[in-house]
């Protein structure tokens, strides 16, 4: 007869094998098993604001480790007023992954490295969370390195100033001057801006405005479609006809007195053909009639330069202009 199985033993059995599977899935699945870290120290002269446990630790953009502590002081001198940051890097991502040969676990081409300029410096993940992490890179400013533990305990790297005080200063300064903005003042001052304008707005009657526009528009169309101003023109063109037929009457018969007389009859025509645009309703009818009254001056001017000659010359409407004698020439 078979020998009945322990419950006993089949459950620590299981329980182990659930536990083996959790270590084997934890270590497997973070990669530690495959990895070779080591630690190093960093000392900042900034304020760490921003820098968490866990923060990545970078090497020209690409993850290699990550900060596992931030002291206020380690192994430093009293004097010293930096801030000491460990952190722990995959030595094998920078051999893998990059494409790196370097290998900072090596005390001699650790050594290397920071005389070629490997440094340190803090930068930000965000500028709006205000996050850092630390950046590890080769500075072309390559200065002689300043060590600050006091005996060795962890590989150190070196660090470069960043420009994050810079920045916070940039930042304070730009915050203290909008902060001395008067805004309320500046806020009242548009307000009673606004109230003038909208008051100046309503005092305008726009109503009685566009009334007198309608009405001057509707008053110059009246006058012009008057049987008065039509009247008025006609006569105009009749007494322009008398004056053009009275003007080629003495053309014919005094000759050509003067090229005033010419003009005159020019002025005359283009007097009415300039009243003729009066009548047109888009007609620019202010500076028609400054030109109309001009040539009504120059011929003015003509008639009376013409009455002037026939003052002197009573006979030439009769004879007309009396021809020139021509210079007397001496026989030899």
């Amino acid at each position: 007869m078979s020998k009945k199985a322990n419950p006993a033993v089949i459950g620590i059995f299981l329980v182990g094998a659930v536990v083996l599977s959790v270590m084997a899935l934890f270590l497997f699945g973070s990669g530690k098993v495959f990895s070779k870290t080591e630690s190093f120290v960093l000392y900042f002269s900034t304020s760490v604001n921003g820098l968490d446990v866990g923060a990545p630790v970078k090497f020209k953009g690409v993850k290699i480790g990550q900060v596992t502590r931030i002291f206020i002081r380690f192994n430093q001198p009293d004097t010293s007023a930096h801030i000491p940051v460990l952190i722990e890097i995959d030595t094998r991502k920078l051999k893998n992954d990059l494409g790196v040969v370097v290998d900072l676990g090596d005390a001699v081409q650790f050594e290397h490295q920071i005389k070629n300029g490997l440094r340190g410096r803090l930068d930000f993940q965000s500028f709006v969370t205000g996050k850092l992490y630390v950046e590890l890179d080769y500075f072309a400013d390559k200065k002689p390195p300043v060590l600050v533990q006091q005996k060795y305990i962890y590989k150190e790297i070196p660090t470069v100033t960043s420009n994050l005080k810079e920045f916070w200063e940039a930042a304070t300064n730009t915050l203290s001057k909008i902060s001395q903005v008067d805004f309320e003042g500046i806020s009242k001052h548009v307000e009673s801006f606004v109230k003038k304008l909208d008051n100046g707005i309503s005092d305008i009657q726009f109503k009685e405005i566009n009334d007198s526009i309608i009405g001057a528009g509707d008053s110059i169309q009246d006058m012009v479609g008057s049987d008065q101003f039509q009247q008025a023109m006609v006569d105009f063109e009749a007494s322009m006809a008398s004056a053009r037929k009275v003007t080629l009457s003495l053309e014919e018969n005094v000759g050509p007195l003067t090229a005033d007389v010419k003009e005159t009859l020019n002025k005359i025509q283009g007097a009415v053909g300039t009243f003729y645009d009066f009548s047109e309703p888009n007609s620019s009818l202010r500076y028609e009639l400054d030109t109309a009254i001009n040539d009504i001056a120059g011929a003015a001017r003509a008639v009376r330069l013409f009455a002037n000659y026939l003052e002197q010359n009573p006979n030439a409407l009769l004879t007309g202009k009396a021809p020139q004698v021509p210079p007397s020439s001496t026989s030899n």
